[in-house]
């Protein structure tokens, strides 16, 4: 556990050059705090589990706030030269005509893409003429958007992605088993984290797949199809999933 920590946590440091000498004391001390009591001396202590836990969550915490307030801020900032996915810049205007009562499918999203993202090679970029993903994908987003627009006066999507990532690692932990290491994997993961922070929605129908499993895994068959059924109406690349998980079905009942 501590050497995948340790693993993980420089290869954050390297790729997203954690400089800041505040950032790299709060890693530090909780990180300092993990590793002795990952120590055999401390084998029998009896809360060293629950401080272990507590140590990574605090280091997950002060990477994911540290990389959403950098990236946010360097967005509203630098709104020409930030980077951000496609897919995450359409939800967050799809979010926006659901609220002012406009159809997203009905209307074109020439105003919302930098114009170097309109054409892609010499053609018109689809997901300026329509919006490509399927209803939840944005109706989920809107609670987020008004409640960050509200305390922060800020929209973006990677508020939305982070909570359904969290969402998804507190569901999975149901049926995982050796929960501590699953966690760091989890959290710490490259590319998990590049994917939620350049704002790549798929966070979210991750979370209804997850879902799914879990609960199929728990034998709530209807759960697990209702939140199978969820994740297509976010996105309709996780319809591959539905003929094996009916297949799967069809075998075990």
């Amino acid at each position: 556990e501590v050497t995948v920590l340790l693993i993980l946590i420089f290869t954050l440091a390297r790729t997203y050059s954690f400089l800041n000498q505040l950032l790299l004391l709060l890693i530090a001390i909780p990180l300092i705090v993990f590793i002795l009591f990952s120590l055999p001396n401390f084998a029998e202590f009896v809360l060293v589990q629950q401080i272990r836990f507590f140590c990574l969550l605090v280091i997950v915490a002060v990477i994911f706030g540290f990389l959403l307030r950098e990236q946010v801020t360097f967005r509203i900032s630098h709104p020409d030269t930030a980077i951000i996915h496609d897919g995450g810049v359409g939800t967050e205007a799809a979010s926006r005509f659901l609220i002012e009562g406009r159809n997203p499918y009905s209307v074109l999203y020439y105003g919302v893409f930098k114009e170097e993202r309109i054409y892609q090679a010499g053609r018109i970029n689809p997901l300026v003429t329509i919006y490509l993903y399927s209803p939840l994908m944005f109706i989920v987003n809107v609670p987020v958007l008004k409640l960050t627009e509200f305390l922060f006066n800020i929209i973006d999507i990677r508020f939305t992605l982070l909570i359904f990532f969290l969402a998804t690692s507190l569901i999975s932990l149901i049926v995982i088993k050796d929960r501590l290491l699953f966690l760091i994997f989890f959290f710490l993961n490259p590319l998990i984290i590049h994917n939620i922070f350049i704002g790549a929605n798929d966070a979210i129908p991750l979370f209804f797949l997850i879902a799914s499993v879990v609960f199929l895994v728990l034998m709530k068959v209807n759960f697990a199809t209702a939140f199978l059924a969820m994740a297509t109406g976010t996105k309709l690349t996780t319809a591959a999933f539905v003929p094996l998980y009916f297949l799967y079905l069809f075998l075990v009942y």
